[in-house]
């Protein structure tokens, strides 16, 4: 009887030495019961005498290969890459809508948000959405960075159209995506009063954003 043992490598990758099937001395022993062993096609310049020697070395050159290096998945992480930018600042307010006066601030709507479009070059995302009773409206604000948030409040200070007053009674509450400048805590101060909460996420751990081109 013949003992099978593993080859050095990782475990389970057992190599067998052939038997000869062809010319030549019966070398070796057969795989275990079960185990077939397929002999590869072999090219014409190997075929005839000294092939079968050819045979058990290639036999034993592949059984010998690592079976995790074409078992096992290999996964290579690559860093994320934003095509414009990798930590936007994202601004959401929330706004107390006047009694009676919702339909009035929904026809208001496309006129501002044209108005934040032609003299917002950088800020890639503004939007505005109500909440389920209707007493609510927020709305959300995707910036590259902060200089960009700073600049659309500058535009609001400079801003003549007060329409937004008829039919907004006031902030209630502020919530940033990003770290805030000094500037911006003042300006934001100033524009919806001390009182409103804010809260701030400071950190941005990973993400992406995925701009239409």
């Amino acid at each position: 009887m013949c003992a099978v043992t593993a080859a050095p490598g990782p475990a389970g990758v057992r190599v067998w030495p052939l038997m000869s099937r062809g010319r030549g001395p019966r070398v070796g022993c057969p795989p275990p019961e079960g185990v077939d062993v397929a002999y590869p096609r072999l090219p014409r310049v190997v075929q005839g005498h000294g092939g079968d020697r050819y045979r058990r070395v290639l036999m034993l050159a592949i059984l010998s290969v690592p079976l995790a290096a074409s078992t096992t998945p290999h996964h290579t992480q690559h860093a994320l890459k934003s095509p414009t930018m990798s930590r936007p600042f994202i601004f959401v307010a929330t706004n107390k809508v006047r009694e009676g006066k919702l339909e009035a601030e929904r026809r208001r709507v496309p006129g501002w948000v044209q108005f934040i479009h032609d003299n917002e070059p950088r800020t890639i995302g503004f939007h505005e959405y109500r909440s389920e009773d209707g007493t609510e409206v927020e709305y959300v604000q995707i910036h590259p960075d902060t200089d960009s948030f700073e600049h659309h409040m500058r535009v609001l200070a400079e801003l003549s159209d007060l329409s937004y007053k008829e039919t907004l009674e006031g902030t209630t509450n502020i919530r940033i995506y990003g770290q805030p400048t000094e500037a911006i805590l003042e300006m934001l101060k100033s524009a919806a009063g001390a009182g409103v909460p804010v809260t701030i996420f400071p950190e941005h751990f990973g993400g992406f954003t995925r701009l239409q081109g």
